[in-house]
Parts: structure tokens; sequence; C-alpha cells
């Protein structure tokens, strides 16, 4: 039982779910933004989110080899598959980034700016002083969930050397609010685990369920967002799909409670469910229906 424990940590430690959702995000996306599933646009999110998350785990080696002692075995196989596949991701990535051509200095800036970013929010993770509230959080998963805001919304554009049109902006408030979602549940799951008794209800003075309550209204404003940009007539009826992810989140966000005892768990299925969605909307949008 421990081991399997052990390795569903794993799992969720390599954050490879992060990076299929990614994917899939920014796949949806091109979809909306150019009537096209962008595969190299997909693969080179996927890629670049694997890199930066299997580097930090590799960094965090002797913070989280605890963690997995009794499956240390496998632990270090996947070390060793580490340091074997990031330079590769590394070479595909760079590969795909230079057939994008005139794209292709807008894409090494976005690059740079994501791993800039990472490191920087790295050192301060590691900073002497712990993290034990709320606003400690927020100003990093505004930051980083608007970076990969931007990441699943301008490579695709970027990759086909689009214009930027209001569409676009619209796309990217739309995904950020997802994405801030994401990004504070994986943060609260961290939190929650190192405080015990009155402290764990309770964030910077905040009942963590009143977060909660915040998320949903957040997940509201993205489908109020979807709705409006439809009804002026900047999407098609059809767009009304992508509604589909903010109501999972509403919907999925009224068990958190039940599943405080399971939270890693949540934060996959939620994934997982998100993957779902938007692989509907890049379906209805190149079927154009």
């Amino acid at each position: 039982m421990k081991q399997r424990t052990d390795l569903f940590g794993l799992f969720y430690y390599s954050q490879i779910q992060l990076g299929l959702g990614a994917m899939f995000l920014t796949g949806a996306v091109s979809a909306v933004l150019t009537g096209e599933v962008i595969w190299n646009s997909i693969l080179i999110v996927g890629l670049s989110t694997y890199i930066v998350y299997s580097i930090d785990n590799l960094i965090d080696w002797n913070e989280d080899r605890e963690r997995f002692r009794s499956i240390e075995q496998i632990y270090w196989l996947y070390r060793i598959w580490c340091y074997l596949t990031i330079p590769l991701a590394t070479l595909v990535v760079m590969w795909l980034t230079i057939e994008a051509h005139q794209g292709f200095f807008s894409l090494l800036a976005l690059a740079g700016t994501l791993s800039l970013g990472t490191v920087l929010l790295q050192l301060a993770r590691r900073a002497p002083q712990v993290i034990h509230a709320l606003r400690d959080i927020l100003p990093n998963r505004l930051f980083i969930s608007l970076v990969w805001a931007v990441i699943a919304v301008y490579v695709p554009v970027w990759y086909l050397n689009q214009p930027t049109v209001p569409q676009t902006w619209m796309a990217l408030a739309f995904v950020w609010q997802l994405t801030f979602v994401n990004a504070v549940l994986w943060s609260l799951e961290i939190l929650l685990e190192r405080t015990t008794g009155v402290e764990n209800d309770r964030v910077a003075g905040i009942p963590v369920l009143t977060a909660i309550r915040a998320l949903q209204v957040i997940s509201f404003s993205a489908v109020v967002l979807a709705v409006v940009d439809i009804l002026l007539g900047y999407f098609p009826i059809y767009n009304i799909v992508i509604i589909t992810t903010p109501l999972l989140n509403m919907i999925t966000l009224q068990f958190w409670q039940r599943s405080r005892g399971s939270l890693r768990q949540f934060n996959t299925s939620l994934i997982l469910g998100q993957i779902i969605c938007s692989m509907a909307v890049a379906l209805m949008h190149c079927k154009g229906i």
C-alpha cells in the first residue's frame, strides 16, 4: 500500500499531468484562434513544460529523496530518465522553434522569459522563510498562471506568424482564469500538507473554503466572458463549447472539501477532466460545426 501511494506520489511529483494539460489547452486555443490544431506548437509547449519541471525535480533531489524511500530504485530510474531525456527534449524544442522561421525570435524570447521566470520563482521558493499563508503564494500564482496563459495562447499564434487581434486578448483573459484556478489548487495542496488542526482551516486568516468559493467565482467569470465574446460577435456560436472547462471547475470545486484527504487525486482528476474538455473544443472548432 505504501509503495502504491508513493508511486502515485512520484507520478504527481513529476507533474506529467500538468504538461499534458498544457498541451491539450494549447491545442484547444490554436483551434479556436486559427481553426486548426498546430501540432508543432503543442509539442513545443509540452516538451518545454517537461523540461522545466524535470529540471526542478532534479534540483529538489536532496529534499525529496526521503519522500520516496519505499521506491528508491524506481525514483533513481526516474532521475536517470530525466538526465537522458531533458537534452533530447531541448534539441527537439530548438528544432521546432527554428522551423517556425519568422516566428523564431518571438518564440525564443518567450522561451527565455519562461526560463527566467521559472528560475526566479524557484529561487524564491527555496528562500529560508517558509511559505505559510495564502498571501505568500498569490503573487507567485498570479505570475505563473499568466506565464502559462501567454504560452498557451501565443505559441500557436506566433508559430504561424499571425497578428494579435482582439480575439487573441480575449482568449488570453479566458485562459488566464483557467490556469489561475489550477495554480492555486496546486499550491493549496502543498500548503495544507504543512499545516494541521485549526491552522489547516484558515490560510492567511481566510477560511480555506472562502478561497475555494473565490475560485468558483473566477470560473463563473470565465463563463460570462466567453458568452459576452460570442454575443459581441467576436467568436461563432459554437465557441460556446469552451465554457465546459470553467463549468467543470465550478462543479468539481463543490467536492473539494470532501476530498481534503486526497487532494493530489482531486487535482489530477480535475486536470484529466479539463483535457477532455480541451479535446471537445478542438474537435468542435476544427469541424466548424
